[in-house]
């Protein structure tokens, strides 16, 4: 009985099994997001820190470019776990001479393992060079980014963390963002110093960016898609009154769980909208998620069943193309619930309204495409900022920093 436990134990800590394991469920529902299937299977299998960075070093290398993979695998035949186990394997050798689709938009989704529809479209607006940069760029791993508490000494936090740390440049502005260098710590990042008395939290640049335009000192604000109140719990920190507003019931439990830890105030609501003035309104609206892939490892999805193709290269190619033909669709519906935000967030807004989004396709409303959707019934300044930080690229008609615009 001992032997068979050790054996047991032994086979739960093996960072391929664990690897394999996720990545079986990921190609089951590709609708989660690779870090949550990760931490599912993880919960179920007690193991090491060492062997949980193995783990997700090997699975989530795969996930995010497993159009490439499957490429590679494409005469690959067997069960889940065969072909989960021939995916890695891919990964871990990765060749690069071999030839790729003649399509040039369904070649850079499969070499770089971006869906197609969102390659078609960076190719249109970018062209082929930039839009391979920001490919490749988008299924790579992301940093791993601290914001640090206003009231709190920057310079003594990065002193205590114990690891490497770099500040973005200060025309990103974000002054409170320490990037861990190194990635993940061992033990987590809440096994860092001063996560415990809530003196951080993790959060993005580009996020950092967004609640730094919001400035400070306001008396009241709203957030109106707060989701799960990464910017809501420092906005809190800076105005006497902040009202978070969101759909997903889900989402407004998790950021009133953070604004207790961070010892702040919010009003949350998911139904009707305070019909009241607010001096400051951020609008971070719900969009495809097109320059977050990196972050993320997915970006808007569809309902789309596999076909009866042999190999996996086809199958995945069949449902690329369907969901590249619906995407057009998608994205004006996208656009048309951001002007209706817009509309509502104007409405109540007395002083500054903040919009953002984590899109970088001309279709929604960013960059210039803000100004001609923004119509006030008042005379207003605009101001734009560029916090498109997780692509190195800006889009074909961007927001010129620091570039002011009077619209009537």
């Amino acid at each position: 009985m001992l032997a068979f436990l050790l054996l047991s134990c032994a086979q739960a800590l093996n960072p391929a099994a664990l690897a394999r394991e996720a990545l079986v469920e990921y190609r089951a529902n590709e609708r989660i997001a690779p870090d949550k299937v990760l931490a599912k299977v993880l919960r179920t299998n007690p193991c090491t820190d060492g062997e949980r960075r193995a783990a997700a070093d090997a699975f989530l290398g795969t996930a995010a470019r497993l159009r490439r993979y499957e490429w590679l695998c494409k005469d690959v035949h067997g069960d889940a776990e065969e072909i989960a186990a021939s995916l890695l394997q891919a990964r871990d050798e990765d060749r690069t001479t071999t030839e790729w689709p003649s399509d040039p938009n369904e070649r850079l989704s499969v070499e770089s393992g971006a869906p197609l529809w969102l390659c078609a479209r960076w190719r249109r607006d970018l062209g082929d060079d930039e839009a391979r940069a920001v490919a490749f760029a988008s299924t790579s791993r992301g940093p791993v980014t601290l914001r640090v508490r206003d009231e709190v000494a920057i310079d003594a936090v990065e002193a205590s963390l114990g690891v490497r740390t770099a500040r973005p440049p200060r025309n990103i502005g974000a002054p409170r963002a320490l990037t861990l260098t190194e990635g993940r710590p061992p033990g987590g990042v809440w096994a860092l110093p001063g996560w415990e008395e809530a003196l951080f939290e993790v959060q993005d640049a580009g996020s950092q960016a967004i609640v730094e335009a919001c400035g400070d000192g306001f008396g009241t604000a709203l957030d109106m898609c707060a989701g799960n109140g990464g910017k809501s719990i420092p906005l809190a920190a800076r105005c006497r009154e902040l009202w978070c507003h969101d759909v997903d019931t889900e989402r407004l439990k998790r950021l009133r769980a953070r604004a207790r830890r961070a010892g702040v105030s919010v009003q949350c609501t998911d139904g009707t909208l305070p019909d009241a003035t607010f001096d400051l309104v951020l609008v971070d609206a719900p969009c495809s998620g097109s320059g977050v892939l990196r972050r993320l490892g997915r970006t808007m999805s569809f309902d789309v069943a596999d076909g009866d193709e042999e190999d996996l290269a086809a199958r995945r190619r069949s449902r690329d193309r369907v969901v590249h033909a619906r995407a057009d669709d998608a994205l004006a519906d996208f656009a048309r619930l951001q002007l209706s935000l817009l509309r509502n967030a104007a409405a109540r807004c007395g002083d500054r309204l903040v919009y953002a989004t984590c899109s970088t396709l001309r279709e929604e409303l960013c960059g210039n495409q803000f100004y001609g959707a923004f119509v006030l019934n008042r005379r207003v300044d605009l101001h734009a900022i560029d916090a498109t930080l997780s692509v190195p690229h800006r889009p074909t008609e961007p927001a010129q920093p620091r570039h002011r615009r009077e619209m009537t």
